[in-house]
């Protein structure tokens, strides 16, 4: 078994380093509803595969996280929106199974108005010829309908005075931007978005849900295994690592993570490129299991990438490595 693992510890030696993530604005998560942990780890495949304009990818990965839990709200409007920039018969059919599926409907409607707005400004940028019909109502239907079900979602509210600016009805979307601003306290702000930081006070807590949900849009699932281990959060790091390997067998962050704890699964496999913690955690498994020569040949293949990385972690890391202490 472990020449098994020497052989993959080789396969892994060839992979680059990771990918830049593109964040987006305006996702929607169920943070406080206990899901399955199968659709967590798929709906994070999917948000990532996303993020890189992966959108067939995205779709495979929610539709898979459908599969193990069906009352997603959120993932049915991530599916829905994944379709809609190539398929918006396709996507309008899933919104619409989602709203009678779905426990939480407020994010479908969004992403279905979403969806039908992105639609109308196409054909603007197009040139073909529209008049302000009725037809274009049931956009803003949608979105008010979002709202009314979450008055306190600041998503809500900015997409509600989007969608009448766009429409031409600049009067009643100044009085829904001032109508939300009393309401909530304070002018029409979206929430800062989650940085790293984040995650990685999470994991010092030993909050692992917590920093799942603030890693969505920042990292891979198989990265934020590899964070926890390298943070010393070995029981985080395992949990993590076995739910995304439960995914997505083959996730090579996920796999190394378990090599460094000692773990070896079964099934032998990669499929994903190492992220720049990646590197380094494998760097400290060649360290250990096979030579200083072979860790040091290793971060030499990736040098560049790892200069590039400005995650304080890696950086961090690096230097500890470069510089152990005496």
């Amino acid at each position: 078994m472990k020449l098994l693992w020497f052989l993959v510890l080789l396969a892994l030696c060839s992979c680059s380093g990771s990918e830049q993530v593109t964040r987006r604005n305006g996702d929607v998560t169920e943070l406080g509803r206990k899901i399955s942990p199968l659709a967590y780890a798929w709906y994070a495949r999917g948000v990532y595969h996303e993020g890189q304009g992966e959108t067939e990818h995205a779709a495979f990965a929610f539709q898979a996280a459908l599969n193990h839990d069906e009352k997603s709200g959120a993932t049915w409007a991530a599916l829905g929106r994944v379709l809609c920039k190539s398929q918006q018969q396709s996507a309008m059919e899933v919104f619409s199974k989602g709203l009678r599926k779905a426990e939480r409907i407020a994010p479908i409607y969004l992403e279905r108005s979403r969806c039908q707005l992105e639609n109308i400004l196409t054909r603007r940028t197009k040139g073909t010829k529209r008049t302000r019909s009725k037809s274009e109502h049931p956009v803003c239907v949608d979105a008010k309908r979002a709202l009314k079900l979450e008055p306190e979602n600041v998503a809500m509210s900015r997409h509600m005075v989007e969608c009448l600016s766009q429409m031409g009805e600049l009067e009643r979307a100044a009085r829904y931007e001032r109508a939300a601003a009393l309401y909530l306290g304070q002018p029409m702000v979206v929430d800062p978005e989650p940085v790293l930081f984040d995650v990685d006070r999470a994991l010092h807590q030993g909050d692992l849900s917590s920093a799942r949900s603030y890693a969505l849009d920042l990292i891979r699932p198989g990265e934020l295994a590899v964070r926890a281990a390298l943070w010393g959060k070995s029981e985080l790091a395992r949990d993590q690592a076995e739910l995304v390997l439960a995914a997505s067998p083959h996730d090579a962050d996920a796999l190394v993570t378990l090599i460094y704890l000692g773990d070896y699964p079964e099934e032998i496999g990669v499929s994903q490129e190492l992220s720049a913690a990646g590197i380094l955690l494998f760097t400290a498994v060649l360290r250990r299991i096979v030579s200083e020569s072979a860790a040091r040949t290793f971060v030499a293949q990736h040098a560049a990438e790892l200069a590039e990385s400005t995650d304080p972690l890696v950086i961090a890391s690096r230097r500890r490595w470069e510089n152990p202490p005496q």
